[in-house]
């Protein structure tokens, strides 16, 4: 009885230790890029945001969630979230790079945009917090 308890605690311990091991450095960057088709359309900005992630390795992400909040009155802005699926799918992975879309903002805004990554295991990292510009 002892070492089956003894083995179930040893794992669970080892479990807690690499539960991140396989993701464990993110960077985010902020850019706008234009989208051509909207710009004839005077009502809908013609320049989406997108962000730029990169994690040491992209198997690992489970998910992936995105705030944008306005920064004069943290109000939101946009909210996307996209599982791994849906990121292979949509072809928003390239290397150790995620690419993802946030919404037609104007990009004279200030916006506060938070990051916040799932692994496979359905832990949570750390959120990642930027300002843009």
């Amino acid at each position: 009885m002892i070492n089956h308890f003894l083995l179930l605690t040893i794992s669970f311990c080892l479990y807690c230790n690499t539960s991140f091991s396989q993701l464990d450095s993110v960077s985010v960057s902020i850019s706008f890029v234009t989208d051509s088709t909207l710009a004839m359309d005077t009502l809908i900005p013609s320049e989406t945001m997108k962000a730029d992630i990169w994690v040491n390795d992209t198997d690992f992400v489970g998910k992936v969630m995105i705030s944008v909040y306005d920064q004069s009155n943290n109000r939101p802005m946009a909210r996307v979230k996209y599982s791994h699926a849906e990121l292979l799918q949509e072809g928003y992975i390239s290397g150790n790079v995620l690419s993802v879309p946030v919404g037609y903002l104007d990009s004279t805004g200030q916006y506060s945009v938070k990051v916040q990554l799932q692994n496979f295991q359905l832990n949570y990292l750390s959120p990642i917090e930027i300002n843009y510009p």
